[in-house]
C-alpha cells in the first residue's frame, strides 16, 4: 500500500535535472524542464511538466527546436499491469516546433531522437500494437519554418489538434482547426 502512496509525497522537482537528463540522452539533444512536475499513480498515471524546451542543432537561428509551456499525460493503470500501454490523454500546450533547413542543406531537426538511448531496444508487449492512443491534444501551437537559403521564414500560429488510434500503427483519426 505505502508504495502506490509514495509518489504523491515526492517532490518531483528535485528530479528535474536527472530525468531531463534522460530525455537528452535519448533525444541527442539538451533537454531543460524550467517549470514544476508532479506525478500521481492512482487512480491512474498522470505526470505533469511544465516549461520544457529542446535544443536546437548547432548553428540553428532559434534556441528550441521544441518548446513548450505544459504537458500532461495520463495513462491506465491495469494496462499497464499487462504490458500494455492505454495512453488515455497527453495534452500539449502552447508547443512550439521549429523547422530549420540551414544554409549547408541539413535539416535542424536531423538526429533528434537518436541519442545514446534511443539506439536501446523498447521492450515492452508488442510494439505499436500494444500502444493505444485515446485523446492526444495540442493546444494553441506553433509551427515555425526556415529555410536560410530561400529566405523563408513562416509561421503558422494557434494551431489546435486532436488525435486518436488504436495503436501506433493507426488508423488515425486526426481533427485540426
Amino acid at each position: 500500500g505505502a508504495l502506490l502512496i509514495a509518489p504523491n509525497f515526492i517532490d518531483w522537482n528535485r528530479h528535474k535535472e536527472p530525468l531531463a537528463a534522460h530525455a537528452t540522452a535519448y533525444l541527442g539533444r539538451e533537454v531543460k524542464i524550467g517549470g514544476d512536475i508532479t506525478f500521481r499513480l492512482l487512480p491512474n498515471p498522470q505526470l505533469s511538466v511544465a516549461d520544457v524546451s529542446v535544443a536546437a542543432a548547432e548553428g540553428a537561428q532559434q534556441k528550441h527546436v521544441l518548446s513548450l509551456r505544459q504537458l500532461e499525460a495520463k495513462v491506465r493503470f491495469r494496462p499497464l499491469l499487462e504490458g500494455r500501454i492505454e495512453i488515455e490523454k497527453i495534452h500539449l500546450v502552447e508547443p512550439e516546433l521549429v523547422l530549420e533547413i540551414f544554409a549547408d542543406g541539413r535539416a535542424g531537426w536531423q538526429g533528434l531522437g537518436e541519442g545514446d538511448a534511443a539506439r536501446r531496444p523498447f521492450t515492452f508487449g508488442r510494439g505499436g500494437e500494444t500502444v493505444k492512443l485515446e485523446d492526444v491534444t495540442l493546444r494553441g501551437g506553433r509551427i515555425r519554418y526556415i529555410h536560410e537559403t530561400a529566405g523563408v521564414d513562416i509561421g503558422f500560429d494557434r494551431l489546435n489538434l486532436s488525435v486518436a488510434a488504436p495503436s501506433l500503427r493507426g488508423p488515425y483519426k486526426i481533427l485540426c482547426d
